[in-house]
């Protein structure tokens, strides 16, 4: 499941469908009582939060694995996550209290997965703190440039008190510091490491190796949350406002890849990235507050845009999808009510040339920034999107998503019509083949 706009796509939604439908295969086949399903995390940290509703109650993600919301699932954090870990603390803790049962059968943390420590944290304010923030304040930058350098930290030898201390003392020491120095900064790391005492001890009991959870053979279907969304990819998005992972890519062979889009564009702080399609303020503000269209991570107000053919070709391709799902179809129906219609960028243009794809100049920093204009056309507005029976969408409704189909070319396999998991429209079931080899085939 993968993000193909600038996060904030109800990826956690369609997720929560195909899972639900798991769980419910699960919970239903005594056969499958030893065996059991997974939803693995590979990549980002608590800079980008989901929602999901599952049974009537909303539980908000934001560093850990949403397989904790079902039974008979490994929530797993991979390795090329960032692990905050006292807000990893804070956040289990609280969905504990939520009422979720969290023990080290349902949920781990991949042993060299790397540690977002206080002053990672620290360090990345400064660029929260701007009005159009490059950061969700989470290090996720800090502690990144620290595994590249090799001087970072992985969560198995973050266990390891004495080794935090040592790892602390081999970074700081090859800036060629006095004796004096050493014995005092050595002193300070011992504080520092012992700060994390507590949260070791509850954390160390989530410490797994990933290939043992990827290999086990009672782990029969295995689902990828990935986090953010392809403009936000640091290879292959739009350099140099993105993160320090990989939203785009899940790093094993997968054979369905589902790339969820809203039906609109949304983006947390956009600093020195460019929002081609960004409606003016009023506009905005008609989906804004109905619709919550705030940072699940940092509560900040969201940018709105129209939906982006270019940009949404590009993330299909690179990110090798499969199957495509839309989602939050529904809002649309708001801006009947102020009688505007409904704009989808079909172009860009650039320094005179028009684009109808992706081209390698937008890899170049401020390209589409200072130069693209969005040629768009207009769809005319809905007030109702789905018939009486539920399952059908309205002439308007169904008119937007053909015309999406059509500049995209290729088909939704799912359109979400509310937040419940339940509220889709199914074209397709991406999972169907898989289910049906647990469930026509002998499990041994």
């Amino acid at each position: 499941m993968i993000g193909c706009q600038v996060g904030d796509e109800g990826k956690l939604k369609v997720l929560t469908y195909f899972a639900s439908q798991v769980a419910e295969i699960f919970a239903s086949n005594p056969i499958l009582a030893d065996y059991y399903f997974s939803i693995i995390r590979p990549q980002g940290s608590t800079n980008s939060g989901h929602t999901g509703v599952v049974k009537g109650r909303t539980h908000k993600m934001h560093g850990v694995s949403s397989g904790i919301m079902y039974d008979q699932c490994f929530a797993l954090n991979g390795k090329k996550m960032y692990i905050p870990v006292r807000k990893i603390v804070a956040e289990l803790g609280g969905h504990i209290d939520h009422g979720l049962n969290i023990t080290p059968d349902n949920f781990g943390i991949a042993a060299n997965a790397h540690v977002t420590l206080d002053h990672h944290l620290k360090e990345d304010q400064a660029a929260f703190s701007l009005k159009e923030h490059s950061s969700t304040g989470s290090g996720v930058m800090q502690t990144s440039r620290d595994k590249y350098g090799r001087t970072g930290m992985r969560f198995v030898e973050w266990l390891d008190h004495d080794l935090t201390v040592e790892i602390f003392k081999e970074k700081m020491f090859k800036k060629g510091l006095g004796n004096w120095a050493r014995r005092k900064f050595t002193n300070h790391f011992e504080r520092l490491s012992a700060s994390y005492d507590s949260e070791r001890e509850f954390l160390g009991q989530f410490l797994v190796e990933e290939n043992d959870i990827l290999q086990d053979p009672r782990n029969l279907i295995k689902l990828f949350e990935m986090s953010q969304g392809s403009v936000l990819d640091i290879d292959s998005g739009e350099y140099d406002g993105i993160t320090g992972s990989n939203p785009l890519e899940i790093p094993y062979l997968s054979e369905v890849i589902v790339g969820a889009f809203k039906s609109y564009v949304s983006s947390v702080g956009i600093h020195n990235r460019s929002f081609v399609t960004e409606m003016d303020a009023a506009l905005a503000d008609v989906l804004r507050d109905p619709f919550g269209e705030y940072g699940t991570t940092t509560g900040k107000p969201r940018h709105i845009g129209w939906f982006d053919i270019p940009q949404a070709k590009y993330a299909i391709d690179v990110g090798q999808v499969t199957h495509l799902a839309l989602t939050k179809l529904d809002t649309m129906e708001e801006f009947a009510k102020i009688g505007h219609p409904i704009k989808v960028a079909v172009a860009y243009r650039v320094n005179g040339q028009r684009h109808t794809r992706w081209d390698a100049s937008f890899l170049k920093r401020g390209v589409l920034k200072n130069n693209a204009v969005p040629e768009y056309i207009e769809v005319d507005p809905w007030e109702r999107t789905v018939e009486d029976d539920g399952q059908t969408l309205t002439p308007g409704a169904q008119n937007y998503v053909n015309r999406l189909e059509e500049l995209l070319e290729r088909k939704f396999s799912l359109v979400g019509i509310g937040p419940a998991d339940d509220e889709m429209i199914v074209y397709e079931n991406p999972l169907s083949s898989p289910l049906d080899l647990i469930l026509h085939q002998e499990v041994k």
